[in-house]
Protein backbone atom coordinates (compact mmCIF):
# COMPACT_ATOMS: atom_id res chain seq x y z
CA UNK A 1 0.00 0.00 0.00
CA UNK A 2 1.04 3.63 -0.37
CA UNK A 3 2.92 5.26 2.49
CA UNK A 4 1.21 7.63 4.88
CA UNK A 5 3.19 10.83 5.57
CA UNK A 6 5.78 10.36 8.29
CA UNK A 7 4.09 12.80 10.68
CA UNK A 8 0.85 10.79 10.84
CA UNK A 9 -0.37 10.71 14.44
CA UNK A 10 -4.10 9.87 14.37
CA UNK A 11 -6.02 6.85 13.09
CA UNK A 12 -9.71 7.75 12.68
CA UNK A 13 -12.00 4.85 11.86
CA UNK A 14 -15.49 4.41 10.51
CA UNK A 15 -17.29 1.61 12.35
CA UNK A 16 -19.68 -0.53 10.30
CA UNK A 17 -18.00 -2.16 7.31
CA UNK A 18 -14.60 -0.84 8.38
CA UNK A 19 -13.66 -1.64 11.97
CA UNK A 20 -16.49 -4.16 12.43
CA UNK A 21 -16.78 -7.36 10.41
CA UNK A 22 -19.92 -8.68 8.71
CA UNK A 23 -21.14 -9.97 12.09
CA UNK A 24 -20.85 -6.39 13.45
CA UNK A 25 -18.02 -7.47 15.74
CA UNK A 26 -14.57 -6.06 16.42
CA UNK A 27 -11.91 -8.78 16.18
CA UNK A 28 -9.34 -9.50 18.87
CA UNK A 29 -6.60 -8.53 16.39
CA UNK A 30 -8.16 -5.12 15.78
CA UNK A 31 -8.52 -4.47 19.51
CA UNK A 32 -4.91 -5.48 20.14
CA UNK A 33 -3.50 -3.29 17.37
CA UNK A 34 -5.53 -0.21 18.33
CA UNK A 35 -4.60 -0.55 22.00
CA UNK A 36 -0.94 -0.92 21.04
CA UNK A 37 -1.06 2.24 18.93
CA UNK A 38 -2.79 4.16 21.70
CA UNK A 39 -0.15 3.13 24.23
CA UNK A 40 2.52 4.48 21.88
CA UNK A 41 0.94 7.90 21.60
CA UNK A 42 -1.08 7.45 18.39
CA UNK A 43 -4.59 8.84 18.94
CA UNK A 44 -7.42 6.49 17.95
CA UNK A 45 -10.80 8.06 17.13
CA UNK A 46 -14.14 6.67 15.92
CA UNK A 47 -16.29 8.37 13.29
CA UNK A 48 -19.68 6.82 12.64
CA UNK A 49 -23.18 7.33 11.41
CA UNK A 50 -24.28 5.43 14.52
CA UNK A 51 -25.93 6.92 17.56
CA UNK A 52 -24.02 7.23 20.81
CA UNK A 53 -25.68 4.16 22.38
CA UNK A 54 -24.74 2.12 19.31
CA UNK A 55 -21.09 3.18 19.71
CA UNK A 56 -20.98 2.57 23.48
CA UNK A 57 -20.16 -1.14 23.46
CA UNK A 58 -17.39 -0.70 20.90
CA UNK A 59 -15.78 2.19 22.79
CA UNK A 60 -15.95 0.13 25.96
CA UNK A 61 -14.49 -2.91 24.18
CA UNK A 62 -11.49 -0.89 23.02
CA UNK A 63 -11.09 0.43 26.54
CA UNK A 64 -8.34 2.93 25.74
CA UNK A 65 -7.20 4.52 29.03
CA UNK A 66 -6.67 7.92 27.40
CA UNK A 67 -10.26 8.02 26.13
CA UNK A 68 -11.61 7.94 22.59
CA UNK A 69 -12.62 11.01 20.55
CA UNK A 70 -15.91 10.16 18.81
CA UNK A 71 -17.80 11.70 15.91
CA UNK A 72 -21.35 10.30 15.93
CA UNK A 73 -24.51 10.68 13.85
CA UNK A 74 -22.45 11.12 10.66
CA UNK A 75 -20.86 14.28 12.03
CA UNK A 76 -23.79 15.91 13.85
CA UNK A 77 -22.15 15.48 17.28
CA UNK A 78 -18.68 15.05 18.74
CA UNK A 79 -17.54 14.05 22.19
CA UNK A 80 -14.72 12.49 24.17
CA UNK A 81 -15.70 9.03 25.42
CA UNK A 82 -13.82 8.34 28.65
CA UNK A 83 -13.82 5.47 31.16
CA UNK A 84 -15.76 4.21 32.98
CA UNK A 85 -18.98 5.60 31.45
CA UNK A 86 -17.64 6.05 27.88
CA UNK A 87 -20.37 7.60 25.69
CA UNK A 88 -22.97 7.68 28.49
CA UNK A 89 -23.03 11.22 29.81
CA UNK A 90 -19.86 12.25 27.98
CA UNK A 91 -19.33 15.98 27.50
CA UNK A 92 -20.21 17.21 24.02
CA UNK A 93 -17.54 18.91 21.94
CA UNK A 94 -19.98 20.13 19.27
CA UNK A 95 -23.50 19.48 17.93
CA UNK A 96 -25.40 20.41 14.75
CA UNK A 97 -28.98 19.03 14.84
CA UNK A 98 -31.47 18.89 11.97
CA UNK A 99 -33.15 22.34 11.61
CA UNK A 100 -36.79 22.59 12.74
CA UNK A 101 -38.24 23.47 9.28
CA UNK A 102 -36.53 20.36 7.88
CA UNK A 103 -37.85 18.17 10.71
CA UNK A 104 -41.42 19.32 10.17
CA UNK A 105 -41.24 18.93 6.38
CA UNK A 106 -39.74 15.44 6.55
CA UNK A 107 -42.34 14.21 9.06
CA UNK A 108 -45.15 15.43 6.80
CA UNK A 109 -43.71 13.65 3.73
CA UNK A 110 -43.06 10.44 5.69
CA UNK A 111 -46.61 10.36 7.07
CA UNK A 112 -48.08 10.89 3.62
CA UNK A 113 -46.09 7.93 2.27
CA UNK A 114 -46.53 5.62 5.32
CA UNK A 115 -42.80 5.64 6.08
CA UNK A 116 -41.34 5.04 9.54
CA UNK A 117 -39.01 7.73 10.88
CA UNK A 118 -36.39 7.20 13.59
CA UNK A 119 -35.88 10.41 15.57
CA UNK A 120 -32.52 10.64 17.41
CA UNK A 121 -32.58 12.73 20.55
CA UNK A 122 -29.97 12.37 23.28
CA UNK A 123 -29.31 8.68 23.91
CA UNK A 124 -32.71 7.58 22.59
CA UNK A 125 -34.29 6.76 19.24
CA UNK A 126 -37.98 7.71 19.10
CA UNK A 127 -40.39 5.97 16.71
CA UNK A 128 -44.11 6.19 16.09
CA UNK A 129 -44.99 2.80 14.58
CA UNK A 130 -48.24 2.46 12.60
CA UNK A 131 -47.92 -1.13 11.32
CA UNK A 132 -46.27 -4.49 11.83
CA UNK A 133 -43.86 -3.54 9.03
CA UNK A 134 -42.80 -0.49 11.03
CA UNK A 135 -42.18 -2.64 14.11
CA UNK A 136 -40.13 -5.05 11.99
CA UNK A 137 -37.88 -2.19 10.91
CA UNK A 138 -37.11 -1.29 14.53
CA UNK A 139 -36.17 -4.91 15.28
CA UNK A 140 -34.04 -5.07 12.16
CA UNK A 141 -32.19 -1.91 13.10
CA UNK A 142 -31.68 -3.04 16.70
CA UNK A 143 -30.17 -6.28 15.39
CA UNK A 144 -27.83 -4.33 13.11
CA UNK A 145 -26.55 -1.99 15.81
CA UNK A 146 -26.78 -4.32 18.81
CA UNK A 147 -28.69 -1.66 20.75
CA UNK A 148 -32.37 -1.70 21.71
CA UNK A 149 -32.66 2.06 22.19
CA UNK A 150 -36.10 2.64 20.66
CA UNK A 151 -38.68 4.65 22.56
CA UNK A 152 -42.20 4.09 21.17
CA UNK A 153 -44.41 7.19 21.11
CA UNK A 154 -47.91 7.94 19.86
CA UNK A 155 -46.87 11.02 17.93
CA UNK A 156 -43.66 12.71 16.85
CA UNK A 157 -45.01 15.82 18.57
CA UNK A 158 -43.77 14.13 21.75
CA UNK A 159 -40.25 14.32 20.28
CA UNK A 160 -40.20 17.76 18.70
CA UNK A 161 -41.35 19.32 21.96
CA UNK A 162 -38.22 17.93 23.66
CA UNK A 163 -35.67 19.18 21.13
CA UNK A 164 -34.24 18.85 17.65
CA UNK A 165 -32.70 15.53 16.57
CA UNK A 166 -29.06 14.84 15.81
CA UNK A 167 -30.35 12.99 12.74
CA UNK A 168 -33.41 11.15 11.40
CA UNK A 169 -33.70 7.86 9.52
CA UNK A 170 -36.44 7.01 7.05
CA UNK A 171 -36.83 3.23 7.04
CA UNK A 172 -37.52 1.56 3.68
CA UNK A 173 -37.01 -1.61 1.67
CA UNK A 174 -36.76 0.45 -1.53
CA UNK A 175 -33.96 2.74 -0.55
CA UNK A 176 -33.07 4.19 -3.95
CA UNK A 177 -36.70 4.90 -4.89
CA UNK A 178 -37.41 6.44 -1.47
CA UNK A 179 -34.26 8.56 -1.66
CA UNK A 180 -35.32 9.91 -5.07
CA UNK A 181 -38.83 10.67 -3.76
CA UNK A 182 -37.51 12.52 -0.71
CA UNK A 183 -35.15 14.61 -2.79
CA UNK A 184 -38.03 15.58 -5.04
CA UNK A 185 -40.41 16.35 -2.17
CA UNK A 186 -38.10 18.48 0.01
CA UNK A 187 -36.56 21.77 -1.19
CA UNK A 188 -32.90 21.77 -2.17
CA UNK A 189 -30.56 22.71 0.65
CA UNK A 190 -33.10 22.02 3.40
CA UNK A 191 -31.43 18.77 4.54
CA UNK A 192 -28.65 16.38 3.58
CA UNK A 193 -29.59 12.83 2.51
CA UNK A 194 -27.34 9.77 2.75
CA UNK A 195 -28.12 6.35 1.33
CA UNK A 196 -27.99 3.90 4.23
CA UNK A 197 -25.50 1.07 4.53
CA UNK A 198 -26.77 -1.63 4.62
CA UNK A 199 -29.49 -0.20 2.32
CA UNK A 200 -32.74 -0.27 4.28
CA UNK A 201 -32.88 3.36 5.38
CA UNK A 202 -32.17 6.92 4.27
CA UNK A 203 -30.32 9.22 6.68
CA UNK A 204 -31.42 12.82 7.05
CA UNK A 205 -29.02 15.41 8.49
CA UNK A 206 -28.43 19.14 8.82
CA UNK A 207 -27.40 20.32 5.33
CA UNK A 208 -23.91 21.23 6.53
CA UNK A 209 -23.31 17.93 8.36
CA UNK A 210 -21.14 15.12 7.07
CA UNK A 211 -18.35 13.04 8.53
CA UNK A 212 -15.71 15.30 7.00
CA UNK A 213 -17.12 18.39 8.70
CA UNK A 214 -17.45 16.39 11.91
CA UNK A 215 -13.81 15.31 11.69
CA UNK A 216 -12.75 18.91 11.10
CA UNK A 217 -14.73 20.12 14.13
CA UNK A 218 -13.37 17.29 16.27
CA UNK A 219 -9.78 18.07 15.31
CA UNK A 220 -10.36 21.72 16.14
CA UNK A 221 -11.77 20.78 19.54
CA UNK A 222 -8.85 18.51 20.50
CA UNK A 223 -6.09 20.53 18.82
CA UNK A 224 -5.16 17.96 16.15
CA UNK A 225 -4.12 19.12 12.64
CA UNK A 226 -6.18 17.49 9.89
CA UNK A 227 -2.94 16.75 8.06
CA UNK A 228 -2.02 14.37 10.88
CA UNK A 229 -5.11 12.19 10.40
CA UNK A 230 -5.44 8.90 8.53
CA UNK A 231 -9.14 8.11 7.97
CA UNK A 232 -10.44 4.61 7.15
CA UNK A 233 -13.91 4.02 5.68
CA UNK A 234 -16.10 1.93 3.38
CA UNK A 235 -19.41 3.67 2.60
CA UNK A 236 -20.85 6.60 0.70
CA UNK A 237 -21.08 8.58 3.95
CA UNK A 238 -17.28 8.34 4.23
CA UNK A 239 -16.54 10.29 1.02
CA UNK A 240 -16.11 13.70 2.71
CA UNK A 241 -14.51 11.97 5.69
CA UNK A 242 -11.66 10.52 3.61
CA UNK A 243 -11.36 13.67 1.51
CA UNK A 244 -10.97 15.88 4.62
CA UNK A 245 -8.31 13.77 6.35
CA UNK A 246 -4.60 14.01 5.65
CA UNK A 247 -4.80 10.53 4.12
CA UNK A 248 -8.00 8.73 3.15
CA UNK A 249 -7.96 4.92 3.18
CA UNK A 250 -10.75 2.84 1.62
CA UNK A 251 -11.37 -0.78 2.58
CA UNK A 252 -11.32 -3.51 -0.06
CA UNK A 253 -15.07 -3.87 0.53
CA UNK A 254 -15.69 -0.12 0.07
CA UNK A 255 -18.25 1.14 -2.43
CA UNK A 256 -16.84 2.36 -5.77
CA UNK A 257 -17.57 6.08 -5.12
CA UNK A 258 -15.40 5.96 -2.00
CA UNK A 259 -12.56 4.11 -3.69
CA UNK A 260 -12.56 6.81 -6.34
CA UNK A 261 -11.67 9.54 -3.82
CA UNK A 262 -9.38 7.52 -1.51
CA UNK A 263 -5.63 8.05 -1.39
CA UNK A 264 -5.17 4.35 -0.61
CA UNK A 265 -7.37 1.33 -1.34
CA UNK A 266 -6.60 -1.68 0.84
CA UNK A 267 -6.34 -5.21 -0.48
CA UNK A 268 -8.12 -6.55 2.62
CA UNK A 269 -11.74 -6.17 3.67
CA UNK A 270 -13.34 -5.64 7.06
CA UNK A 271 -13.77 -9.44 7.33
CA UNK A 272 -10.00 -9.83 6.83
CA UNK A 273 -8.96 -7.34 9.54
CA UNK A 274 -7.99 -4.83 6.87
CA UNK A 275 -7.63 -1.95 9.33
CA UNK A 276 -5.39 -3.88 11.73
CA UNK A 277 -3.22 -5.17 8.90
CA UNK A 278 -2.84 -1.72 7.34
CA UNK A 279 -1.97 -0.03 10.63
CA UNK A 280 0.65 -2.65 11.39
CA UNK A 281 2.21 -2.10 7.95
CA UNK A 282 2.26 1.66 8.43
CA UNK A 283 3.81 1.35 11.87
CA UNK A 284 6.46 -1.15 10.84
CA UNK A 285 7.65 0.84 7.84
CA UNK A 286 7.93 4.01 9.91
CA UNK A 287 4.97 5.84 8.36
CA UNK A 288 3.35 6.34 11.74
CA UNK A 289 5.33 8.90 13.66
CA UNK A 290 7.74 7.70 16.30
CA UNK A 291 6.60 9.58 19.40
CA UNK A 292 10.13 9.99 20.76
CA UNK A 293 13.33 11.91 19.89
CA UNK A 294 14.56 10.62 16.55
CA UNK A 295 17.77 12.49 15.71
CA UNK A 296 20.97 10.95 17.07
CA UNK A 297 23.40 13.63 15.93
CA UNK A 298 25.16 15.01 12.89
CA UNK A 299 27.74 12.53 11.68
CA UNK A 300 30.43 15.06 10.80
CA UNK A 301 32.83 13.43 13.25
CA UNK A 302 31.59 9.89 12.60
CA UNK A 303 34.00 7.00 12.61
CA UNK A 304 35.41 5.04 9.73
CA UNK A 305 33.09 3.74 7.09
CA UNK A 306 30.47 6.48 7.26
CA UNK A 307 30.93 7.52 3.67
CA UNK A 308 28.62 10.46 4.39
CA UNK A 309 30.49 13.15 6.37
CA UNK A 310 28.10 15.59 7.97
CA UNK A 311 25.06 13.35 7.46
CA UNK A 312 22.36 13.23 10.09
CA UNK A 313 21.84 9.96 11.93
CA UNK A 314 18.29 9.14 13.01
CA UNK A 315 16.41 6.46 14.89
CA UNK A 316 13.42 5.05 13.01
CA UNK A 317 11.04 2.11 13.20
CA UNK A 318 11.86 -0.68 10.78
CA UNK A 319 10.57 -4.15 9.97
CA UNK A 320 11.86 -7.14 11.92
CA UNK A 321 13.71 -8.53 8.90
CA UNK A 322 15.98 -5.47 8.76
CA UNK A 323 17.40 -5.92 12.27
CA UNK A 324 18.30 -9.63 12.03
CA UNK A 325 21.45 -9.38 9.83
CA UNK A 326 23.15 -6.92 12.18
CA UNK A 327 22.08 -8.97 15.21
CA UNK A 328 23.87 -11.97 13.75
CA UNK A 329 26.93 -10.11 12.47
CA UNK A 330 27.61 -8.45 15.83
CA UNK A 331 26.16 -10.72 18.49
CA UNK A 332 26.17 -14.28 17.19
CA UNK A 333 28.21 -14.72 13.99
CA UNK A 334 27.28 -18.01 12.36
CA UNK A 335 24.33 -18.62 14.69
CA UNK A 336 21.20 -17.20 13.01
CA UNK A 337 18.98 -19.34 15.25
CA UNK A 338 19.98 -17.12 18.18
CA UNK A 339 19.05 -13.97 16.30
CA UNK A 340 15.47 -14.83 15.32
CA UNK A 341 12.94 -14.16 18.09
CA UNK A 342 9.49 -15.72 18.22
CA UNK A 343 8.02 -12.44 19.43
CA UNK A 344 9.50 -10.37 16.57
CA UNK A 345 6.15 -10.34 14.76
CA UNK A 346 4.08 -9.50 17.82
CA UNK A 347 1.89 -6.40 17.88
CA UNK A 348 3.87 -5.41 20.98
CA UNK A 349 7.22 -5.43 19.15
CA UNK A 350 8.94 -2.23 18.03
CA UNK A 351 12.14 -2.61 16.03
CA UNK A 352 14.42 0.43 16.06
CA UNK A 353 17.39 1.15 13.83
CA UNK A 354 19.90 3.97 13.43
CA UNK A 355 20.15 4.96 9.79
CA UNK A 356 21.85 7.73 7.85
CA UNK A 357 19.23 10.38 7.16
CA UNK A 358 15.64 10.55 8.32
CA UNK A 359 14.29 8.31 5.59
CA UNK A 360 16.84 5.57 5.16
CA UNK A 361 16.82 2.67 2.75
CA UNK A 362 14.92 -0.32 4.12
CA UNK A 363 17.17 -2.62 2.07
CA UNK A 364 20.39 -1.19 3.52
CA UNK A 365 22.15 -2.55 6.58
CA UNK A 366 21.49 -0.23 9.53
CA UNK A 367 24.28 1.11 11.74
CA UNK A 368 22.67 0.00 15.02
CA UNK A 369 19.56 -1.93 16.03
CA UNK A 370 17.46 -2.68 19.09
CA UNK A 371 14.19 -4.60 19.46
CA UNK A 372 11.72 -3.41 22.10
CA UNK A 373 8.86 -5.55 23.43
CA UNK A 374 6.17 -3.52 25.14
CA UNK A 375 3.86 -4.78 27.91
CA UNK A 376 0.38 -5.89 26.89
CA UNK A 377 -1.15 -3.68 29.58
CA UNK A 378 -0.18 -0.34 31.10
CA UNK A 379 1.86 -0.61 34.29
CA UNK A 380 3.95 -3.57 33.14
CA UNK A 381 7.60 -3.80 32.17
CA UNK A 382 9.09 -3.37 28.71
CA UNK A 383 12.10 -5.39 27.59
CA UNK A 384 14.67 -4.60 24.95
CA UNK A 385 16.74 -7.29 23.28
CA UNK A 386 19.51 -7.72 20.72
CA UNK A 387 21.13 -4.29 20.99
CA UNK A 388 23.86 -4.27 18.34
CA UNK A 389 26.02 -1.55 16.76
CA UNK A 390 28.20 -2.05 13.68
CA UNK A 391 31.91 -2.17 14.70
CA UNK A 392 32.84 0.90 12.63
CA UNK A 393 30.21 2.95 14.46
CA UNK A 394 30.92 2.04 18.07
CA UNK A 395 31.69 4.71 20.67
CA UNK A 396 29.67 7.21 18.64
CA UNK A 397 26.61 7.30 20.92
CA UNK A 398 24.40 5.08 18.79
CA UNK A 399 23.70 2.53 21.53
CA UNK A 400 22.79 5.27 23.99
CA UNK A 401 20.43 6.88 21.47
CA UNK A 402 18.68 3.57 20.81
CA UNK A 403 18.18 2.98 24.54
CA UNK A 404 16.86 6.52 25.05
CA UNK A 405 14.30 6.14 22.27
CA UNK A 406 13.32 2.69 23.60
CA UNK A 407 12.80 4.20 27.06
CA UNK A 408 10.64 6.98 25.59
CA UNK A 409 8.57 4.44 23.64
CA UNK A 410 8.12 2.29 26.74
CA UNK A 411 7.10 5.29 28.85
CA UNK A 412 4.49 6.35 26.28
CA UNK A 413 3.14 2.79 26.27
CA UNK A 414 2.57 3.04 30.02
CA UNK A 415 5.45 0.79 31.09
CA UNK A 416 6.73 1.33 34.61
CA UNK A 417 10.19 -0.07 33.92
CA UNK A 418 12.56 -1.04 31.12
CA UNK A 419 14.81 -4.09 31.46
CA UNK A 420 17.24 -6.21 29.52
CA UNK A 421 19.48 -9.25 29.92
CA UNK A 422 22.97 -7.79 29.65
CA UNK A 423 26.16 -9.73 29.15
CA UNK A 424 28.06 -9.74 32.42
CA UNK A 425 31.05 -7.91 30.98
CA UNK A 426 28.79 -5.00 29.90
CA UNK A 427 27.37 -4.16 33.34
CA UNK A 428 29.32 -0.89 33.55
CA UNK A 429 27.84 0.31 30.25
CA UNK A 430 24.27 -0.14 31.48
CA UNK A 431 24.98 1.19 34.95
CA UNK A 432 26.24 4.47 33.47
CA UNK A 433 22.92 4.78 31.62
CA UNK A 434 20.73 4.46 34.72
CA UNK A 435 20.19 0.70 34.94
CA UNK A 436 20.67 -1.33 38.12
CA UNK A 437 21.35 -5.03 38.63
CA UNK A 438 18.14 -6.95 39.39
CA UNK A 439 19.40 -10.49 39.89
CA UNK A 440 22.27 -12.95 39.95
CA UNK A 441 24.28 -13.86 36.83
CA UNK A 442 22.83 -16.75 34.84
CA UNK A 443 23.75 -18.82 31.78
CA UNK A 444 21.19 -17.95 29.14
CA UNK A 445 22.41 -20.25 26.37
CA UNK A 446 23.77 -23.25 28.26
CA UNK A 447 26.66 -23.72 30.66
CA UNK A 448 29.28 -23.04 27.99
CA UNK A 449 27.74 -19.70 26.97
CA UNK A 450 28.40 -16.21 28.37
CA UNK A 451 26.87 -15.12 31.66
CA UNK A 452 23.98 -12.63 31.65
CA UNK A 453 22.53 -10.34 34.30
CA UNK A 454 19.09 -8.74 34.36
CA UNK A 455 19.36 -4.94 34.40
CA UNK A 456 16.37 -2.71 35.02
CA UNK A 457 15.54 1.00 35.00
CA UNK A 458 12.42 2.66 36.44
CA UNK A 459 10.48 4.88 34.06
CA UNK A 460 8.88 7.89 35.71
CA UNK A 461 5.41 8.74 34.35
Amino acid sequence: MSRVPADERTATLAVDGTLLNAQHEMSEESVEVLRSLSRRGIKVALCSGRSLPAIQDHAKRLGLPCGIPVVAYNGAAGLLASPPEWTHGASELFTMPVPRPAVEALLRVAAANNLLVQYYLGDDIYVSCRSDAHMAFTHRYAELTGVAAHQYVESYDDCTSQGLPYKMLVMTDTVDETLAMLRSALPDGLVKFIRGSPPFFVEVLHPDVHKGAGLERLCGAIGMPLSDVAAFGDGDNDIEFLATAGVGVAMANARPPLKAVADVVLERSNDEDGVAHALRELERDGSLALPAPRVVRAASRAGAGSGTPGAELAVKRVGASLVVPLREAVLWPGHPEKCLLVEDGSAHAVHLAVVVGGGGDDDALPLGVLSLFLPSTAGGRAQFRKLAVAPAWRKQGLATALIQVAAAEARIAGAMALYCHARHEQLAFYTRRGFVVAGEPFAKYGDDGPLYVEMTMDLPP
